[in-house]
């Protein structure tokens, strides 16, 4: 068996296609082990009945931030701008 391999490894283009195919296999199978975490996929249709059962609860942490904005602020430096209170009071 190592007589072969050492055969085919010799010839350039069939140690290229043996390492090509071992990088896709490799590929692959990392994906699959990382994809596989135990949790179930939820589609659209999925997400629109939970939604139905349960209450939705979103929280936009900062809405436009005075220190990344030239907008007026809303009190002082470290808030939201005014623009970024009147966004989140409109969006519920």
């Amino acid at each position: 068996m190592l007589a072969f391999t050492l055969r085919f490894i010799k010839n350039k283009r069939y140690f290229a296609i043996l390492a090509g195919a071992l990088v896709i296999i490799a590929g692959l199978t990392s994906q699959h082990a990382w994809s596989g975490n135990g949790l179930p996929q939820i589609n659209g249709k999925a997400l629109a009945a939970l939604a139905k059962q349960h209450p939705v609860v979103v929280l936009f942490r900062h809405a436009e931030r005075c220190d990344r904005s030239d907008n007026t602020c809303l009190s002082d430096s470290t808030g939201i701008t005014v623009k970024g209170a009147q966004d989140a009071r409109a969006l519920g």
